[in-house]
């Protein structure tokens, strides 16, 4: 099979008399190997890899995120040498979706507290 998964995003801004609008329409995108893995996780103050399910850094391919929290906002990074560096914010309900690069491990860390995030990581 090919073109799985499509893709539709796009975003309106409208901020007073200030207007923007982008769209890309739907891409498709094919799956070379099925599978997937998903759920809700807690992110602590502490950056934690980012379960994987039965998928290795390997196999990752489009993640979608969700914080479900409406007070806290949460980093998604990587870790190099034992530090934790954060590559992108999801403030309270925010989402995001992101290819992951093949062999690197995500990390998630609450800004302050826990917030729970929910995710959807596709096998590539």
């Amino acid at each position: 099979m090919a073109n799985e998964l499509k893709i539709n995003l796009s975003a309106t801004l409208q901020n007073g008399n200030f207007n923007e609008q982008w769209r890309q329409g739907i891409t498709s995108v094919d799956q070379n190997t099925v599978g997937a893995a998903g759920g809700v996780q807690t992110a602590e103050e502490t950056a934690a890899d980012l379960d994987y399910g039965n998928l290795t850094a390997a196999d990752v391919g489009f993640l979608f995120l969700a914080n479900c929290d409406d007070v806290n906002s949460v980093d998604v990074g990587i870790e190099v040498s034992a530090s934790f560096y954060p590559l992108a914010r999801l403030k309270p309900a925010e989402q995001a979706m992101l290819r992951v690069t093949p062999n690197v491990q995500i990390q998630l860390q609450a800004v302050t507290n826990t917030a729970d995030v929910s995710y959807l990581l596709l096998r590539d």
